[in-house]
């Protein structure tokens, strides 16, 4: 990361005019204490991670406060409160800044996000108009809110911002903090029990728990450990500490509709996830590999009913049949959806692996379309399906290219070689 004039460079404890009570909350708690008789180093990236009630919430409110931001969110100097709820710790701390940082910021708590866009609905900007962001999903505001405030130079703190995200959601807003910090205007301060969003690349991660802050690798947390050893055991039950959480994961949904708002939805998506025992569909699958083989030059596959009825599987019914089989039989879901089926903004983008942002960019320039209803976007999953194959047949021509640029370089070379 680049070298940047921090807007907190250190956190310390505020003896004047007497210093905290370690015996009175939130001093009891080991990183309140750890911070307030060691003091703490933030760097472009810092990134708290612990259990519920730890306190590493606590702490980033505490530095918010200091700084000058409301304890509900929103930028520096903002008045929003409901009830207040707060500690006294900010009282207690100081912070050390560079010469001549940025003295701006924004402090983001996904719980009370909802309040503090009530606030900005009810104190508008007039000089520079905003998203209306009640009209946007919880994730979708969140976003947008980053997205519009991302081009100012400060300090952002977050606290907890992946209850409002989906997991492409924190790998967006990963994105649009990462090229703010290395914009080198800006320094990130956050609290998660998010695997992906304690990835920050650069990121300094302090583990906060009952033994005060420690420094620690991604791949050395707890958080990370206990996540990575549920989902490799497939009975659903993983170590955590001395005790073992059991997760019930043996019912599956087997019928799920894809999230939508449109009560006139002409479509409907429905996954399917196999069993725990797969061993009847990874023989189906089999089969059907052999069959496909067999039949390829010759008649289709029949399919028989109970009464003796017999019909041939088309082609296209077979190869979408042979694809699920081997999906299903290798662990992963289905999801079966028509090709008119409209989907929201953050459905696209998921389904083509990008950002929201970045979604939303192919839109505007025309590379997808799209239909608006009211202020929503909505896409049709054919159109996505298109802008797919047009990619990839770009990038295969490219590659092509590429390959035969270099063949004609080689020969040039080799010539040259010949006539020296």
């Amino acid at each position: 990361m680049p070298r940047t004039h921090l807007p907190i460079r250190r956190v310390e404890e505020f003896r004047d005019p007497h210093p905290m009570p370690r015996d009175v909350w939130p001093a009891t708690l080991a990183p309140v204490r750890q911070l307030l008789d060691e003091g703490l180093d933030l760097d472009p990236v810092t990134v708290f991670v612990g259990e519920n009630g730890v306190g590493k919430s606590t702490i980033v409110e505490a530095i918010a406060l200091q700084f000058g931001m409301g304890p509900e969110g929103g930028g520096t100097g903002a008045r929003h409160a409901t009830r207040p709820s707060e500690s006294d710790l900010c009282e207690h701390i100081a912070i050390r800044r560079d010469f001549g940082a940025p003295r701006g910021g924004f402090f983001l708590r996904a719980e009370t996000m909802h309040g503090f866009f009530t606030y900005l609905e009810e104190h508008p900007n007039h000089a520079r108009p905003e998203p209306v962001f009640h009209e946007r999903s919880h994730g979708e505001s969140f976003l947008d809110f980053v997205i519009d405030r991302a081009r100012w130079p400060g300090l952002w703190i977050l606290d907890e911002p992946e209850s409002a995200l989906s997991f492409s959601g924190c790998l967006a807003l990963i994105g649009l903090l990462q090229s703010i910090v290395e914009s080198g205007v800006g320094q990130v301060l956050m609290s998660t029990h998010s695997p992906v969003l304690a990835a920050f690349p650069g990121a300094t991660i302090h583990e906060v728990g009952e033994w005060g802050l420690r420094r620690t690798e991604w791949a050395d947390l707890d958080l990370v450990r206990h996540q990575r050893s549920f989902l490799e055991s497939r009975s659903g039950t993983c170590a955590t500490g001395g005790t073992t959480a059991v997760f019930d994961i043996s019912t599956r949904i087997s019928d799920m509709s894809t999230p939508t708002d449109l009560p006139d939805r002409r479509a409907t998506s429905r996954t399917y996830f196999p069993a725990d025992d797969r061993e009847d569909i990874a023989g189906l699958a089999q089969l059907l590999r052999e069959i496909e083989h067999a039949a390829r030059d010759e008649q289709l596959a029949e399919l028989r009913a109970p009464d003796g009825r017999v019909r041939k599987i088309p082609t296209e019914i077979f190869e979408v049949l042979e694809q699920v089989a081997d999906a299903l039989a290798q662990g992963s879901g289905v999801t079966v959806a028509r090709n008119d089926t409209q989907m929201t903004t953050q459905q696209a983008a998921d389904f083509l692996g990008v950002s929201r942002p970045t979604l939303v960019k192919y839109l505007e320039d025309g590379s997808i379309a799209f239909d608006k209803r009211g202020r929503h976007r909505r896409v049709l999953l054919r159109d996505l399906v298109d802008f797919q194959e047009q990619f990839r047949t770009r990038r295969r021509a490219a590659l092509r290219r590429a390959a035969r640029d270099g063949q004609v370089l080689e020969r040039v070379q080799d010539d040259g070689a010949t006539a020296g």
